[in-house]
């Protein structure tokens, strides 16, 4: 910890990828292809979900993707 940041890490948590139930090799391929695989709305099928509902999509564009790729 440094008195001139806001916050740290706790270093006794579980690594990020962990703690968001991805696989590290998944991780690196996503974020080599991301672009091939996503073209819009990125997220979790219920965040998907939520977000157009919120800006008036009559479907979820994205969804099959996002449902495969993420937790």
């Amino acid at each position: 910890m440094r008195d001139d940041k806001r916050g740290f890490i706790n270093n006794q948590l579980p690594p990020i990828l962990e703690r968001l139930n991805i696989e590290a090799k998944h991780w690196h391929y996503m974020t080599q292809h991301f672009e091939s695989h996503f073209k819009g709305l990125v997220g979790s099928a219920f965040k998907l979900k939520q977000a157009c509902q919120t800006l008036g999509y009559l479907r979820t564009p994205g969804l099959t993707p996002c449902r495969e790729r993420l937790p």
